[in-house]
């Protein structure tokens, strides 16, 4: 079933995320932040496994700093420490290792859990489901029965790429399935700080062909729509395989 919301300016957004057989439709999605162990705003500067505030990922069990204790206010990522598993410490949208959003302190080399791998493992099936998508656009796809229709080639959108990567790879890892992030942030505030107008958030296809005739079968005139020039896509495949489309 689903769930249209508005965000702000009153654009729709429209997403759709399915898990294995059963699916639950939701209003949105984005992008987030994190260093060390949350213990500061500055990205650590060194591997020092010293007590100087960091949790570096090479010095867990051997830095004091990465020592975990649930309810003391610091996230430690790296550590395990996650808003899964402990939400009084990592329930947060504010810039820490753990809370499933990868910040503008953050990569995959310093919070793994938040950003996922450094390069990106899902590059190639992201460029596939982009040139599926355009094809469908130019070369006319009818939506619904409807008269078949063409578009414009959509262009990738660098922070719609971002938000579409954070948000899939957040669902793929940790498994998290709700209106709101595992950060405690709400999928609608997320994707209106990106302008996205219209997403589709599932998991469970693991191919290319299996991920575009879903978002045909399911998005077809968002897909479609002319109005939309500019998208990012997401791909991911950890506890569960995810992709994200988001469409402005």
């Amino acid at each position: 079933m689903g769930y249209d919301r508005a965000v702000s300016r009153v654009v729709a957004v429209v997403v759709m995320l399915a898990a294995g057989c059963g699916r639950i439709g939701f209003g949105t999605a984005g992008d987030g932040g994190a260093d060390g162990d949350g213990s500061s705003a500055v990205p650590d500067a060194t591997t020092a496994c010293v007590a100087d505030g960091f949790c570096p990922p090479s010095c867990v069990g051997s830095d004091p700093d990465c020592a975990t204790t649930c309810g003391d206010g610091v996230c430690v990522g790296n550590a395990g420490e996650l808003c899964t598993t402990c939400a009084a410490d990592c329930r947060t949208t504010m810039d820490v290792c753990g809370n499933g959003t990868c910040g503008p302190s953050e990569t995959g080399a310093t919070c793994f859990t938040d950003c996922g791998p450094s390069p990106w493992t899902w590059s190639q099936d992201q460029a596939e489901l982009l040139t599926a998508i355009n094809q469908a656009r130019t070369g006319g796809t009818a939506c619904g029965g409807m008269q078949e229709t063409t578009a414009a080639a959509l262009t990738v959108d660098p922070a719609l790429a971002r938000a579409a990567r954070d948000v899939t790879w957040e669902e793929a890892h940790l498994g998290t399935i709700a209106l709101n992030r595992c950060d405690g942030q709400s999928m609608t505030s997320f994707l209106g700080s990106v302008n996205a107008s219209s997403t589709r958030l599932s998991s469970g296809q693991t191919t290319t062909q299996q991920r575009f005739a879903e978002l045909i079968a399911q998005s077809c005139s968002e897909v479609m729509n002319p109005a939309f020039t500019r998208v990012g896509i997401g791909v991911a495949d950890d506890v569960t395989s995810v992709y994200a489309v988001l469409l402005r």
